[in-house]
């Protein structure tokens, strides 16, 4: 990202030994599989592989967790793969979770929006309410998002 967005984001990077998929009946091993998914996406040879928007669906999917820490995870991880499987639907995909009760869920959104572009800023409207958060790290998430939006 152009700003310190990735400062931002309120977890570890990636691991760097890819998990056993298989392991999702907790939260960690969720998030470890969203973190696997973009490892997965992010190794594909071209944009628009198959395989790489395969594993954009999984994380889409993982959006709508029950646990925030792994929709946060989900999101990031789904903003970090929008390089290689760049589809409009991504963003409105991620943009209702800038009302998520969870901070680290709206500033992952809001981030997540921005690394999205100009997809991402058909939500800009959304991410500028998050100006007003009562918590700074998501006002600064917006920030920057806006600011990647231009």
């Amino acid at each position: 990202p152009d700003c310190m967005c990735q400062v931002l984001l309120l977890s570890s990077s990636p691991p760097d030994d890819p998990p056993d998929l298989g392991i999702r009946s907790t939260a960690q091993g969720r998030q470890a599989a969203a973190h696997a998914l973009q490892n997965r996406a992010l190794s594909g040879s071209d944009a628009g592989d198959h395989d790489g928007l395969e594993c954009a669906m999984q994380v889409v999917f993982m959006l709508k967790d029950g646990d925030a820490g792994v929709r946060a995870v989900a999101a990031r991880s789904l903003g970090e793969m929008y390089c290689r499987v760049k589809d409009q639907r991504y963003a409105a995909a991620v943009a209702p979770l800038l009302q998520d009760p969870h901070l680290a869920v709206r500033s992952a959104a809001a981030v997540t929006l921005g690394q999205m572009g100009d997809d991402g800023a058909k939500f800009a409207v959304g991410v500028a309410v998050l100006l007003k958060d009562h918590e700074e790290t998501v006002r600064m998430s917006a920030v920057c998002a806006l600011s990647q939006m231009q």
